[in-house]
């Protein structure tokens, strides 16, 4: 190679390159230039290159804690980049009573009966349940329906997730619950 030709590639190695605006986290430095010596020097290179996967961050768009007693809320939502995932932690009203029965143990009294027992026995509300349904809100087809009690089950909490985007309409109601709801976004696509 021509001294003439080593000098154009010099100048085009150390000619500027714009560097982008968004460049808070890293400190400038000078780029490496590589001089060559005629013989070919070896790059070593990895043979298994792992990539790092990207984390994305999730941005709360709703936060609520809701109170049901045969009532319901909708909210409606432009999803425009998927998932929207909303998390439900679902509190039951508690109910108690207390039970009679004879003691199947002990001795016998003049009557020939036990002694009578009265345990209070908590349990969940048999009227209590909770349900979330996601539906397009153009042609009112559901996609998703979760909730808790009637044939929903009794797990709490739960995460669920919209996984296509869509204009939505998000109805939830229930009746004899406490319910914390969060929705969250990709961060930066509210």
């Amino acid at each position: 190679m021509s001294s003439r030709q080593n000098q154009g590639i010099t100048n085009l190695v150390s000619t500027p390159i714009p560097v982008p605006d968004d460049t808070r986290f890293l400190t400038r430095a000078p780029t490496f230039v590589v001089r060559s010596s005629g013989t070919p020097t070896p790059v070593h290179v990895p043979a298994v290159v792992q990539k790092t996967p990207i984390i994305p961050v999730y941005q709360n768009i709703c936060s609520h804690e809701l109170s049901f007693q045969g009532n319901s809320v909708a909210y409606a939502y432009n999803l425009v980049n998927p998932p929207l995932v909303i998390n439900f932690d679902v509190k039951p009203q508690i109910d108690t009573q207390t039970i009679w029965y004879e003691s199947p143990y002990g001795t016998l009294d003049a009557n020939g009966n036990r002694a009578d027992v009265d345990e209070t026995v908590s349990q969940i509300s048999p009227d209590a349940w909770f349900e979330i349904i996601v539906r397009d809100s153009t042609s009112g087809k559901i996609v998703l329906d979760e909730g808790f009690g009637k044939t929903f089950g009794s797990d709490t909490p739960q995460t669920v997730s919209v996984m296509s985007s869509g204009n939505y309409l998000i109805d939830i109601s229930g009746n004899q619950v406490n319910v914390m709801v969060n929705m969250y976004i990709v961060n930066g696509t509210a």
